[in-house]
């Protein structure tokens, strides 16, 4: 709701700052598409319009937009949702084919596409996926006791998954657990390797990183990190374990720790933008601003369409003493149009005026 509310507030901003003309020329266009037009290097913007043109049916631009945002950000989890409903969406036939196991060569590719969106959704914010969950997990009168064994048995993994989830979002922690770790034991019980079910693609081991995230969000990281080395060392592709272990590093101070995790990270998530900035990130942090400087700098080569690249990428230059390079990544920074970064950049503005002058040698004196 908060998200939606806040995407809808930078609509009204952005159409505030469009001139008069463009909104002239347009004047049947949905506001949420004059956004994207405005606002087209913002991810949150980008997904709000998806779910919008995927609601009226309108999956080609709906596709379009929930692309463009996963550019900008691969690891942004609701655009992930968005793409999963999608793919799921534009098939009618999809569901049919796959309970009859009759998949046509192009729907498994669409399917598997669909799971890894899926998943991801999950693995980046297993508590916010909550958002788009379905109904079901809307919880009965007396929901927020405990459950009984007998309770927990007749609950599929989808209810026990989602259940766990909405309670881990509205602050019942210990409850939550209970439904994810009875989940936990059941698959693994069941010694499992395939995915639960369409609308939750999860295995055992994905389930473990979830209960272990959990135990992180509520500050019980002693047993959040073994838990997390568990399921990385089960999973060699599981780069969010690393991210997860790396936010413990940080949050503790050990700096060293926390950057072997994010070069881990990088290393079992390759080719993902978001994991080399954050590894950028943690470095210039932890005082290795040259190591920094170059990660950053690969970063922004890769993807340079998110903003929070080049604007890292100044500070850390400008740390450095490096005048020019601070000027230049800055430059960019403020160059790209992205509402909810408007103050930054007002900031940003502020500092480049400031290594502008900085910058101009000081007259000669006779």
């Amino acid at each position: 709701m908060r998200r939606a509310i806040g995407v809808a507030l930078t609509a009204l901003l952005v159409l505030q700052l469009l001139p008069d003309s463009a909104q002239a020329q347009t004047p049947d266009l949905d506001p949420y598409e004059l956004v994207y037009r405005a606002d087209s290097m913002n991810e949150r913007a980008l997904t709000t319009l998806a779910e919008r043109l995927l609601r009226q049916e309108r999956y080609e631009a709906a596709d379009s937009a929930v692309r463009r945002a996963l550019l900008i950000e691969p690891l942004y989890g609701p655009a992930h949702d968005v793409l999963w409903r999608l793919l799921i969406a534009r098939d009618e036939d999809l569901q049919e084919a796959l309970e009859h196991g009759r998949l046509t060569p192009e729907q498994e590719l669409v399917l598997r596409e669909a799971r890894g969106s899926r998943r991801l959704s999950f693995l980046i914010d297993p508590i916010g996926v909550g958002d788009a969950a379905p109904g079901f997990i809307r919880l009965p009168d007396g929901a927020d006791r405990a459950p009984t064994a007998e309770e927990l048995a007749e609950l599929g993994p989808d209810a026990l998954l989602f259940r766990g989830m909405y309670l881990a979002r509205f602050r019942h922690p210990g409850l939550a657990l209970l439904y994810l770790e009875h989940l936990l034991t059941q698959l693994e019980k069941l010694q499992d390797s395939v995915p639960t079910s369409l609308e939750v693609p999860l295995i055992a081991n994905d389930v473990r990183y979830i209960v272990a995230t959990l135990h992180r969000a509520n500050g019980r990281t002693h047993l959040a990190t073994p838990m997390l080395q568990e399921a990385a060392a089960a999973d060699l592709g599981l780069f969010m374990a690393h991210v997860r272990l790396a936010d413990i590093h940080e949050k503790n101070g050990a700096w060293n720790a926390a950057v072997l995790e994010r070069r881990r990270a990088v290393d079992t998530g390759p080719g993902i933008s978001t994991l080399i900035y954050q590894l950028g990130v943690t470095l210039a942090r932890a005082g290795k601003l040259a190591e920094a400087d170059a990660v950053l700098t690969v970063a922004e080569h890769q993807n340079p369409l998110n903003a929070q690249i080049p604007r890292m990428l100044g500070m850390v230059r400008a740390s450095r003493a490096d005048t020019a390079g601070a000027i230049a990544a800055l430059e960019r920074f403020v160059a790209i149009k992205h509402s909810l970064m408007v103050p930054a950049q007002v900031q940003a503005g502020i500092t480049l005026q400031q290594l502008r002058r900085d910058s101009i040698p000081p007259a000669r004196t006779e």
